[in-house]
């Protein structure tokens, strides 16, 4: 087969079958955090980030990417601390079913509405996660969903 029409067989094939897809590690790939693995660019839709045990104090948002965000060992070992600067974490940009929190506490989030979670357009899954001591000014303490949908999972 001729050059061009091979790769354009194997994009079709990494896009159709997902064997582009990629497990990050933070802080391993990423020391700068959570945030610094969402912004990055070479983390990509479908992929996963793994996030080690500790505490990160930080505020994070997903910016639209459709990535599953996991704790490597659950909310019991894994916090994400909002330091009463926003929201813990913020899905704003129509993120889908593809975006998934998966495993940690979320804590310290302040902001006006939903402190834990904020969630606007899209469908997002929030998967065996604890919120607390989060508080909105006006809506959600815990989460506050103004459109779409979030699926929740055994929090």
């Amino acid at each position: 087969m001729k050059p061009v029409i091979m790769i354009i067989i194997s994009l079709f094939l990494c896009s159709v079958f997902g064997l582009a897809q990629t497990t990050w590690y933070v802080p391993d790939d990423f020391p700068g955090g959570i945030q610094s693995a969402l912004s990055d660019a070479s983390v990509m839709d479908g992929d996963t980030i793994i996030v080690r045990p500790g505490t990160y104090v930080e505020n994070i948002n997903f910016f639209g990417k459709e990535i599953s965000l996991k704790s490597e060992f659950g909310p019991d070992v894994t916090f994400i601390d909002g330091n009463k600067s926003g929201s813990v974490v913020i899905f704003s940009l129509g993120e889908e079913e593809n975006s998934v929190l998966d495993g940690f506490t979320l804590a310290s989030g302040e902001s006006e509405d939903g402190g834990g979670i904020y969630v606007r357009g899209g469908t997002v899954v929030v998967r065996e996660s604890v919120l607390v001591s989060n508080t909105a000014e006006s809506r959600g303490g815990g989460l506050y969903q103004h459109t779409g949908a979030v699926v929740l999972d055994g929090n």
